[in-house]
């Protein structure tokens, strides 16, 4: 393996092509030509940070982009609200939307979404067995290298967790199915996660 240099890799990714217009954002083999620049990058394992340098807000939000899937913004109120509008407002990328991930979550969504795949997903909601087996099973395969999958609540009990069983359970048989992937798992006082990692 070759060791990280001091090395700087910057990719330039404009969007005023004069010969095919977009070109930067165009698929190739399913994921826009960019991904496969940055991909490239980070597989030569040589560069100490690879930055993207844009001129253009869409590209931003296609290459970078974070969405919160809630069945109910008023969970707890009025907090939810509060916090969800204090996000959009600072946060160009983040947006919200309020439905359960069972419709939501399918390759359709992923594609138009993060046509790069996804680096982190975090799962803490529907704490129903299938619900949470559901969610694990619809992003795995977007998740890209060294990407992670966290589960909140993964043997959580007293003192400050609260124990759901469901959660645990479906962890635990999706690791069965899946186990090239890495687990890590950690408690503290009873509250609990479980980590999955793309090798």
């Amino acid at each position: 393996m070759k060791k990280k240099q001091s090395v700087l890799c910057i990719i330039p990714i404009r969007s005023g092509s004069k010969t095919l217009k977009n070109k930067n954002i165009k698929e190739f083999k399913g994921k826009p030509l960019s991904f496969h620049n940055i991909k490239t990058a980070e597989a030569s394992n040589i560069f100490l940070k690879i930055v993207v340098a844009t001129d253009s807000h869409k590209y931003i939000r296609i290459l970078k982009k974070m969405i919160s899937i809630d069945i109910n913004f008023d969970y707890i109120k009025p907090e939810g609200r509060i916090y969800k509008k204090l996000l959009e407002d600072n946060f160009k990328n983040f947006s919200t939307i309020e439905n359960s991930s069972r419709p939501l979550l399918n390759d359709d969504f992923f594609k138009q979404n993060f046509p790069l795949g996804i680096d982190w997903f975090t799962i803490d909601g529907d704490h129903s067995y299938y619900g949470c087996l559901f969610d694990l099973r619809s992003i795995v395969n977007h998740i890209n290298k060294n990407g992670i999958i966290i589960i909140d609540d993964y043997e959580s009990g007293p003192p400050n967790g609260c124990s759901i069983p469901d959660v645990t359970g479906a962890c635990d048989d999706f690791y069965k199915e899946n186990q090239y992937l890495e687990k890590t798992t950690w408690n503290c006082k009873g509250k609990g996660f479980c980590i999955f990692k793309k090798p």
